[in-house]
């Protein structure tokens, strides 16, 4: 009973640990509880198999029941609750709930197990000394699985430092073990082997009651240290360096059976043995100093050599060449048998040559027979050297010729077997920054769970082992790293050697190849790594001589700084804003262009931007656009982006004349379209000629440019006109910019304000320069002392008009980051210039891409947005939109930041770009040369291409080592020839973003086979997704825009356990859940976001919503069918919802009953689902939490909307948008005074107003044509800071600006 107990409990907790993300806390104490029923388990299996009367332990096995049954107790209850995950899904956090509850409960069996544990390490020894049969070796050898189990458990949930001997303990354990699992059937001496037995369970039960010593506090001084000497004592006792020791395993290996058969399987057990005999090889080079140079290097290439036995033995490959040779092995003249006759220690007897009949019978019939003899004869020789301390020179000198024999007789072996050439790494570039960033993926890589890699893990550990070493290297050496050329070449070697060990984990992961063959080309990387880590190790010894390194702090900026970097120009530009706002809102008539002009850096977009945002300006046309041009532009994109800024969405052209387009969406208007950055006077003409001219609409033309005749010449043609040439700004005027960036609301205090103001004087009054500058002084320590360095850096760079003195700062600023933020700042690059990019593709791409480093207590996503606001922080991105609570959105880069990206990223060999200005190999593909070769390999992990060059080449592009495919650029149609090729050119792809092309009517066939995929995004006019798709076992996100609407998921989707986000762009339809398979199978457990699935009655799509536990954001489309709306059964953890319906006029009243919110929802639209306009009341006095809150497209059904006081009191932002709202009125506070509404009222009173939407800041009105006032109780509105009113009626805007100014009013009382 108490067996079955311990047993039950134990297993189920293996599967509440194993449920994906549930991660205990460190304070937990179910994973103290697993431990600890594991080490009971092991003692109840051993006495159960060992004593087959418990008599001696009757007392004891009675008081294990009882705590047996109290774990029983507490763990049934939770597994009864959760079984029902085996019938119908269940909410991950009912799950997590239980783990709590049952982590409260542990204490109490942990404490009784704690009173045991005294009492079963006497029985441990207790009952082997009354044991009257002899063990059996098999029995011994599950004993051992058992235990190096629990002492591995045991590593894992205690602190592995305090007792560092555990570790290589472990391993000694494993040798024993592998020992007497490979002679145990083959030995034929049973007297030998019940010696190796006796003295295996000996060890095995002596330290089976460590875990049992002094209840194994660590806090136990004296518990410590009797358990360090008993891992002491029992490794001496493993190892064979004494006589009696090594008698013992001589004696059993000399009388093992022949192998009179051959077989074509593996042999594990010889396997696990021949690794036993590498790890003491590293046991024997641990002691360097006492052995000649030559010995040690014949143990490298031993320890080498022993790798592919292993490899054979685990994995032989599928056909080999057998030998006709027999070979017969001399005694007389084998050096083996002139070793072993000199040893005489080895044995007791008078018969020093225990193996001499062994090896003159051997007749090497196969390889398998090679292998064991090989394996006999090179663990002999190892157990010789382990008496060091008695060898003679002459000793040592015979025993190094049997060890070069025997390399020879493995070279030999590989030589009949015509052992295939190990993988060669393909031509890399290796990427020259975050070396750690790559060392945290490689142990990821090996974390997964596929069987071959499994078989190699051992292997490739080793090269884990060496990345460990070198990153502790880099950590020590800090910044200097950076600043020294020898270190970086070692770290540039090594990193080939690791590349190569990656290349080959992965190939075997796409089943590319046997693991026999994978096994050599790692034994190659290792031995590489090896030679080239005794070359580091001489160069730490000389780093401890080095400098201290410099230390970078990655202080995460406040919200504040933010918004001060996004209104620079409020310093110094206040008189050229309000001049450049009366001039486009001045009461003129035919259209004018206006010129802002000015050098890089000195404020030209952030003026224009300033301009554009302000509600007089977009209050006062009827059409704005914000376009940004910049060098390189396409004519066509240029008009369909100005189309898009119009109307809020893609217009499908169908092949129609752009200009024509855009003439009519213009006529009659009063339009403003910014261009932003506009290198030449024809990117003006290509927007000129859709102009509608002879109109007295009072439209305006803003453009920003570096060049002073691109504004002559685009204003000349124009009698109303005007060119302002901004300046930089007064000394004066800088360092207030600087102060205000750096120190926010405070003062800079006074022991820095001298070096502040001579820091701010040498940014020559260009505002970008400031930013650079406040970016470097804000995010890190205020000192005297750093603030100098940084002046005496700037004094290194001359800023003026040239563009390379802003790149020296960006410079300056770069060095100062982190590697994994500089990767995350390069990666920038890859993004077409001047292009808004979405906050969440970006932070996908980085995790995908390995670019974000796990914080505890943190997601990766949640790093990812700390990674970005530091770096807007520093100056070196732009929020470029933001949502509520400033979350920012998208953000953009300046094209000196970008061409510092592409140029820091090609010498850093980050990525590679082919586009229509690049060339390839050397050959420039913008002309017809004759020698442009057919086909073109890159060399970098990463490789960028615009879509409108490989649109347009014939060149057949590959990469064998390339890791992401991102295609950039504007959106093109894709040639199929380049979409058929993808997989065969593209095998490691974990990155495909072929969200800019058009892959064609079909999704690309192939791309099922890249199973290393993390990231794919398609873009086509297919209709549905292939069932294939369920292969990419490994993909976190999947976007798929289809260009034809409705794209069909197969049920395969239900089969990416890992994926994260999933966003099909048209709508995604789902078939019905299939209720005959196992629905725990069907969980996608670590859904987080999902757009846009079509959920319609009947396909039950709340069945659906169940199977996503996590589901965090929500955005779908409700149909109605058969006059019924889907049930919505929503995860009660969702923050952000977005529903769409296109709901008929009358609706079911019924359908309301059935939609509930959960109360953690903050942001929600709702899209023309005709709710009654009460309903939307309720959901303000539900919903506490909600920050957002979008209703638009007849959201809402009626004519008056009345809201209560206290209703909405979280709400940050309102969005209102072509609703048939007339009335929109507060509901008076002079209530009955009930609980409820007295609730509402305190709580409004703690956040600050009596009137509704206490927290609201900015509330936007759009094409509501029938609402003509807004409530005047918005006034009261305290953190009310923006009314955005567009297309609506001309009454609506007038009372958004009386609200205005009240509230301005009360502000300033």
């Amino acid at each position: 009973m108490a067996y079955t107990g311990v047993n039950y409990s134990l297993n189920h907790l293996v599967r509440l640990l194993s449920i994906p993300d549930l991660t205990p806390s460190k304070e937990s104490q179910i994973p103290m509880l697993k431990l600890e029923l594991g080490f009971l388990r092991t003692f109840l299996w051993w006495t159960a198999k060992h004593c087959r009367e418990n008599g001696n332990l009757e007392a004891l096995l009675l008081q294990i029941e009882v705590v047996a049954r109290n774990a029983v107790s507490h763990i049934q209850p939770v597994v009864a609750r959760n079984a029902v995950r085996h019938i119908q899904p269940i909410l991950l956090k009912r799950v997590e709930d239980s783990a709590k509850e049952l982590d409260q409960r542990s204490a109490e069996v942990l404490h009784h197990v704690q009173l045991l544990k005294p009492e079963i390490e006497k029985a441990y020894i207790k009952v082997a000394k009354s044991s009257t049969h002899a063990p059996d070796a098999l029995m011994v050898v599950e004993f051992m699985n058992s235990l190096i189990d629990n002492l591995k458990d045991l590593l894992r949930y205690r602190d592995p430092s305090t007792f560092s001997e555990l570790r290589p303990f472990i391993t000694k354990l494993r040798f024993l073990r592998n020992l007497l699992s490979f002679v145990a059937t083959r030995c034929i001496d049973q007297e030998k082997l019940k010696d190796l037995t006796n003295h295996t369970e000996g060890i095995a039960i002596e330290a089976a009651c460590i875990p049992f010593m002094c209840a194994f506090d660590p806090k136990d001084g004296n518990s410590t240290t009797s358990i360090k000497d008993k891992l002491t004592e029992l490794t001496w006792k493993i190892k064979p360096s004494t006589p009696d020791i090594r008698r013992i395993y001589m004696g059993v290996l000399g009388a093992l059976s022949l192998l009179t058969t051959e077989t074509d399987i593996s042999d594990p057990d010889l396997a696990s043995f021949i690794d036993s005999l590498q790890d003491c090889l590293v046991d024997l080079q641990d002691n360097q100093q006492i052995w000649m140079d030559s010995l040690k290097v014949n143990f490298e290439v031993l320890h080498h050599e022993l790798t592919f036995l292993s490899s054979f033995a685990k994995d032989p490959p599928n056909q080999f060449i057998e030998s006709d040779k027999s070979e017969s092995d001399d005694p007389k003249a084998d050096p083996i048998q002139v070793l072993l006759g000199k040893i005489r220690d080895w044995s007791s007897t008078s018969d020093a040559h225990p193996f001499k009949d062994y090896t003159e019978s051997l007749t090497f019939k196969g390889q398998f027979t090679h292998i064991q003899d090989l394996a006999v004869k090179v663990g002999c020789t190892i157990f010789f050297f382990f008496d060091f301390n008695e060898l003679e020179e002459h000793k040592l000198v015979e025993a190094e010729t049997t060890l070069v024999d025997l390399i020879k007789k493995i070279k030999l072996l590989k030589s009949e077997i015509k052992v295939p050439i190990p993988l060669t790494l393909p031509e890399v570039n290796i990427i020259r920054i975050d070396y750690l960033g790559f060392i945290r993926n490689f142990r990821e890589l090996l974390d997964q769970q596929a069987g071959p890699v499994n078989y190699l893990k051992r292997r490739a550990l080793g090269i884990a082992d060496e990345l460990e070493h070198l990153s502790s290297l880099l950590k020590n050496c800090g910044e200097n790293f950076h600043e020294h050329e020898k270190l970086r070449n070692l770290a540039t070697q090594i990193m080939t050697a690791a590349y190569r060990a990656e290349y080959v984990i992965e190939s075997l992961l796409l089943r590319d190849g046997t693991v026999f063959n994978h096994s050599l080309s790692l034994i190659d990387a290792v031995g590489e790594m090896k030679r080239i880590r005794r070359e580091v190790m001489v160069f730490d010894q000389k780093m401890s001589y080095v400098t201290e390194p410099k230390v970078v702090n990655l202080t995460m900026p406040s919200r504040g700084m933010i918004n001060v970097a996004k209104q620079e120009e409020l310093v110094g530009f206040t008189d050229e804003r309000d001049r450049l706002i009366d001039q486009l809102t001045r009461r003129s008539s035919p259209l004018s262009v206006i010129a802002i002009v000015g050098m890089s850096g000195v404020g030209k977009t952030t003026l224009a931007k300033r301009v554009y945002n302000d509600p007089g300006v977009s209050n006062h046309f009827d059409i704005c656009a914000f376009v940004t041009v910049s060098r390189v532009y396409d004519s066509r994109e240029l008009l369909l982006e100005i189309l898009h800024a119009i109307t809020g969405h893609n217009d499908k052209v169908d092949g129609r004349d752009l200009s024509e387009m855009l003439h009519e969406r213009l006529h009659g208007k009063g339009f403003l379209i910014v261009m932003d950055d506009v290198w030449d006077a024809e990117a003006y003409n290509v927007l000129s000629a859709s102009l509608p001219r002879d109109e007295n609409t009072g439209s305006r033309i803003l453009l920003t440019t570096r060049s002073d005749d691109v504004a002559k010449d685009v204003t000349a043609g124009f009698e109303l006109h005007d060119i302002h040439h901004l300046r930089p700004l007064e000394e004066a005027e800088s360092w207030i910019l600087l102060e205000k960036m750096i120190f926010q609301q405070e003062s800079c205090p006074p022991k820095l304000k001298e070096l502040g103001m001579q820091l701010s004087k040498k940014t020559k009054g260009l505002p970008f320069a400031i930013i650079l500058v406040a970016g470097i002084l804000a995010n890190a320590e205020k000192t005297a002392e750093h603030w100098t360095e940084v002046q005496e850096s700037l004094d290194q760079t001359k800023i003026g008009s040239n563009d390379q003195d802003l790149s020296s700062i960006i410079g300056m600023s770069y060095q100062g980051l982190l590697d994994c933020l500089r990767h995350c700042f390069l990666y920038f690059g890859a993004f077409p210039q001047d292009d808004e990019i979405l906050t969440s593709k970006l932070i996908r791409l980085w995790i995908a891409e390995g670019l974000i480093q796990q914080t505890e207590g943190k997601s990766l996503e949640d790093v990812a947005v700390d990674y970005l606001m530091f770096l807007i922080g520093r100056g070196l991105i732009m929020a470029e939109q933001k949502s509520s609570k400033d979350r920012v959105k998208s953000c953009r880069v300046r094209d000196l930041i970008h061409e510092f990206c592409l140029a820091k990223a090609k010498q850093e060999n980050v990525y590679r770009l082919m586009d229509e200005v690049s060339t390839v190999d050397g050959f420039d593909h913008r002309g017809a040369d004759s020698n442009i070769p057919f086909s073109v390999t890159c060399d970098h992990r990463r490789l960028l291409i615009s879509s409108n060059w490989w649109a347009n080449t014939s060149l057949e592009v590959s990469g064998p080592l390339v890791r992401s495919l991102v295609i950039t650029g504007r959106r093109s149609d894709f040639p199929r020839s380049h979409v058929s090729s993808l997989y065969h050119n593209f095998k490691l792809l974990r990155v495909l973003d072929l969200g800019r092309v058009n892959v064609g009517n079909d999704f690309p066939v192939g791309l099922e086979n890249m199973n290393l995929l993390k990231y794919l995004e398609v873009r086509g006019e297919m209709t549905s997704v292939p069932s294939s798709i369920g292969s990419l076992q490994r993909l976190e996100t999947f976007v798929t825009i289809g260009l034809r609407g409705e794209v069909a998921l197969p049920d395969a989707i239900w089969n990416l356990r890992n994926l994260r986000h999933l966003r099909i762009d048209g709508g995604a339809s789902f078939g019905a859940p299939d209720y005959k398979q196992e629905i725990s199978g069907k969980l996608l457990s670590n859904l987080r976001t999902m757009s846009t699935p079509i959920l319609k009655y009947r396909e039950d799509s709340e069945e659906m919503l169940r199977r996503l536990p996590r589901l965090e954001k929500l955005k779908c489309i409700c149909l109605f069918q058969d006059k019924m709306l889907p049930r919505l059964n929503l995860p009660p953890q969702l923050v952000s919802l977005k529903l769409f319906s296109y709901s008929p006029a009358l609706f079911p009243d019924f359908y309301w009953r059935e939609l509930k919110f959960p109360s953690s929802l903050r942001r929600l639209t709702l899209s023309g689902n005709r709710l009654p306009c009460d309903q939307i009341s309720i959901i303000g006095s539900q919903l506490r939490n909600l920050e957002v809150l979008k209703l638009q497209n007849n959201a809402i059904e009626g004519s008056r909307w009345v809201i209560k006081a206290g209703d909405f009191p979280r709400l940050n932002l309102l969005k209102l948008d072509t609703l048939d709202l007339e009335v929109w009125s507060v509901r008076g506070t002079s209530r009955r005074f009930d609980s409820r509404f007295m609730f509402k009222l305190v709580e409004s009173l703690r956040l600050g107003s009596r009137g509704p939407f206490p927290s609201l800041e900015r509330l936007e009105l759009q094409k509501c044509k029938k609402l003509k006032e807004l409530p005047a109780e918005l006034g009261d509105c305290i953190q009310l800071k923006e009314i955005k009113v567009k297309w609506c009626n001309p009454f609506l805007q007038q009372s958004a600006s009386r609200i205005m100014k009240k509230q301005s009013s009360q502000q300033d009382t």
